[in-house]
């Protein structure tokens, strides 16, 4: 069995797109833009480099994290940004990668905007951002700073 095989529902991944953790703190970084994902059960998880191999052309995000959860899994669609970012342009790029990869079976899917260094405030403009995300693809909307560490067994929706 190749590593890609695990994926559900949109055929392969190819393999070099993908790799499996297994440790107890996980880090995805770009530049000084990070994020840390606590996996204090030592799952098995999926990570998925999405720009520019996952999805070659078009508007995507960085990477996706899958987390198994009994028979059904949780989606985590992850951009993480410098200094200056369009936050129209992240929504899209999350946005499409969302509905490329996205997957039916899932049970919790969450899309991350991560910033370097400040994360904007909490505007009308996100605030609809949030509610589409949530209502045409059933996805949980976090906005952050860089160093936000999310637990993956209980993933928070703020």
């Amino acid at each position: 069995m190749m590593k890609g095989d695990f994926y559900p529902c949109r055929g392969k991944i190819d393999e070099e797109c993908l790799t499996i953790v297994g440790n107890s703190n996980i880090l995805i970084e770009e530049g000084r833009t990070k994020i840390k994902f606590k996996n204090p059960k030592r799952k098995t998880l999926y990570k998925i480099k999405v720009d520019g191999c996952a999805i070659k052309e078009g508007k995507k995000c960085d990477y996706l994290l899958i987390y198994p959860q009994g028979k059904s899994f949780d989606e985590h669609f992850l951009e993480l940004k410098g200094k200056t970012a369009r936050l129209s342009r992240l929504m899209e790029q999350l946005e499409n990668s969302i509905k490329i990869l996205g997957c039916n079976g899932f049970r919790k899917r969450f899309a991350y905007a991560i910033f370097s260094n400040r994360a904007p405030r909490v505007t009308t403009q996100i605030q609809g951002f949030k509610r589409r995300f949530k209502e045409e693809l059933r996805a949980h909307l976090l906005i952050k700073e860089s160093k936000f560490e999310q637990d993956l067994e209980h993933p928070g929706e703020t």
